[in-house]
This record gives C-alpha cells, sequence and structure tokens, in this order.
C-alpha cells in the first residue's frame, strides 16, 4: 500500500492537504488562515462566572471569548468536588432505565452515559476552577463557543473516550 501526502499552498489565505493511499483519495483536510475553527480542540481552562439561573457556567480557555459550559455537558466525575458519587448517580440511573424497560418493552433503550440527575452547578464548580473543556460547537455573532467536558479524541478507526472506561 503506498501513501502519498500532498500540500497545496497555491494561495497564502488556504492550505490543502490530501492523503492519498495507491493513488485514491482517502482524507482531505481544508483549513483557511482568515477563519478561527475551534471545534474539537481540547482545552484547559478557568471558570470565570457562574449562572445558577441557566445552570450554565462561562469559561476562559484562552481564544478571546469564554465558552459556555451547560451542567448536562459536565461529566460526573466533576460531581466529586460537590460531595456527589459518580459512581452512585450512574448506578441509580442504571436501575431507572431497568425499571423502564420492564414498563415499556416496545421501545428501544440505549444505556445513557449522561446522567439525568445533576447537582446545581454552583455546587460542581467554583469561580477560579480550572477544568478541561473540548469545544463542541462554534460560537455566533458575539456567543462564546458551546463547550463540553466529555473528552472524545477521533482517530482513523476508532474514537477516544476517557470518561467512558
Amino acid at each position: 500500500m503506498k501513501q502519498e501526502m500532498l500540500i497545496n499552498v497555491s494561495q497564502p489565505e488556504e492550505c490543502r492537504i490530501a492523503i492519498m493511499e495507491d493513488n485514491i483519495l482517502e482524507e482531505l483536510y481544508t483549513e483557511r488562515a482568515s477563519q478561527n475553527n475551534y471545534a474539537g480542540n481540547i482545552y484547559k481552562g478557568k471558570i470565570v462566572n457562574l449562572e445558577p439561573s441557566i445552570q450554565a457556567a462561562f469559561v476562559d480557555f484562552g481564544v478571546g471569548r469564554n465558552g459556555f459550559l451547560h451542567i448536562s455537558d459536565v461529566e460526573p466525575q466533576y460531581f466529586r468536588q460537590a460531595g456527589y458519587d459518580p459512581e452512585e448517580i450512574m448506578e441509580n440511573e442504571e436501575a431507572e432505565e431497568e425499571e423502564e424497560r420492564q414498563r415499556s418493552r416496545r421501545r428501544r433503550n440505549f444505556r445513557s452515559t449522561r446522567p439525568k440527575f445533576k447537582p446545581p452547578i454552583q455546587e460542581v464548580f467554583k469561580r477560579g476552577d480550572e477544568v478541561l473543556v473540548q469545544v463542541i460547537k462554534e460560537g455566533i455573532g458575539t456567543k462564546g463557543p458551546t463547550l463540553s467536558t466529555y473528552i472524545s479524541i477521533p482517530g482513523r478507526y476508532l474514537v477516544l473516550m476517557p470518561a467512558l472506561g
């Protein structure tokens, strides 16, 4: 199997990279210098503001605008700071899902990795806490990007999700 990498930078604001295997295009990457694309990037950020009314935190992760982190995008391991046991929360969720499956056999139920119970965000984080986040959605207009603590690193044949096992 012959692999080649072709790089094209004919225009100063655009770079294109093609991965060829046996003269067949396998992957194509395009990057524009004028476009800041943060989706998928992983950062270590700092909580700068908590909004209990919307159960969200705003995180400074070093790109100018603060990112938005909702409690539903917070991994249960962070609940330990609030005095909650993540394993117990997940076990309770599994028991509830099993009861629901027994009540309704017609619907397909997939095991969720995100718990339904979530402690208040002000109990999980304090201003100044450091958190590892991944950008899941670019910001629109004046809004900052949407963040998650569920980190996923996609590869060619698998996706590494450290929080899930």
